[in-house]
């Protein structure tokens, strides 16, 4: 049986904006005066607003805490919360499943913060760059006192998809292990009382 995770308490905290940050880190973007939709820039900023505030938040970029904190031998392969009752393939692949409480309220209030800069910006018609928007991120994680991300961290996004597959390939083989071992218990009680029945 799973254990109730504590992201679902988070949820009344706010934690809920995060979910949809990355769609509106999209839209505010693509306000940039030199966005292009076909510049490999685009998707470059979605990593880059990503990584920095992973890092603000814990010191990883999000491929490093997916890499560092996806373990086989822990319980639900290292994370501390996930959508559903079992942990899928696609649920270790995601960096802001191994966060705890704080780190997860760190990054929804750096979110927030974000997202009503970006607001205000629009509300002035204030014209920002993909520049001015990392910039005015690095300024805004600099003010609460946390480190900013320079450079792209030390493990690729293909590392860390890798690794989480594989740890999570055998956590789920030993799962499986020990549901067949319980299936079988609970068939040989049954043949036992059976047999004691007919006696």
């Amino acid at each position: 049986m799973v254990t109730v995770i504590f992201v679902s308490c988070c949820s009344a905290l706010g934690i809920f904006v995060v979910v949809n940050f990355y769609q509106q880190v999209t839209d505010i973007y693509a306000t940039a005066t030199d966005y292009d939709p076909r510049d490999e820039m685009t998707k470059l900023f979605f990593a880059t607003v990503q990584n920095k505030l992973h890092y603000a938040v814990h010191e990883n970029t999000a491929a490093e805490v997916i890499y560092n904190r996806v373990d086989n031998e822990k319980p639900f392969v290292g994370m501390t919360n996930f959508k559903g009752n079992y942990v899928t393939k696609d649920d270790v692949k995601i960096a802001k499943n191994y966060l705890s409480e704080i780190e997860l309220q760190r990054l929804n209030l750096l979110v927030s913060g974000f997202l009503d800069f970006a607001e205000f910006q629009a509300l002035e018609m204030n014209p920002m760059t993909m520049k001015d928007w990392i910039e005015a991120l690095d300024n805004q994680i600099i003010a609460h006192k946390r480190k900013v991300l320079i450079g792209k961290g030390n493990i690729s996004h293909k590392q860390a998809i890798e690794k989480a597959e594989k740890e999570f390939a055998i956590y789920r083989k030993r799962e499986m292990e020990l549901l067949e071992s319980d299936f079988d218990k609970e068939i040989k009680k049954l043949k036992d009382n059976n047999g004691k029945s007919s006696n």
